[in-house]
């Protein structure tokens, strides 16, 4: 690793896990109901937003971590395993639960974006009606000069 390289991982991993603990600290002194680790996050996307210049130490330091995503998944899998026969169980509420929410935030995200563009739509077609008065007036009067 060079030199360079070394610094800008270094200053990404200080960002990443400044923007994690102010996240839980924020949480945890207004007592917020939401998790601190999306609290630093929401705080880290702000702070790139605002300085694009760190995105690059960011994404140095977050590319080695993503590298092995699939290991940080074997709790989850070994979770899974544990409680097979509860999950059994409860197969017909979670599948009705994992249904509905997401056909719930499918149809809301779908309606909201609709509304969005149809709204935009409109705008874009006044704004080509005026453009066309405008040259068409434009027209008519250099024609009368």
């Amino acid at each position: 690793m060079q030199k360079n390289s070394a610094k800008n991982y270094v200053i990404g991993a200080a960002l990443v896990f400044g923007a994690y603990y102010v996240g839980n600290l924020v949480t945890h002194t207004f007592v917020l109901p939401i998790p601190g680790s999306l609290v630093g996050l929401l705080f880290l996307l702000s702070l790139l937003f605002i300085f694009p210049i760190f995105e690059h130490h960011v994404a140095n330091f977050a590319l080695t971590p993503l590298k092995h995503m699939s290991l940080l998944f074997v709790p989850a899998v070994l979770g899974v395993s544990l409680y097979w026969s509860e999950i059994q169980q409860n197969a017909l509420a979670i599948v009705l639960a994992i249904v509905v929410t997401t056909s719930l935030c499918l149809g809301t995200t779908g309606w909201i974006s609709q509304r969005l563009f149809s709204k935009k739509n409109s705008i874009s077609k006044r704004v080509i009606k005026e453009a066309s008065k405008r040259d068409q007036h434009k027209n008519e009067s250099t024609c009368d000069d």
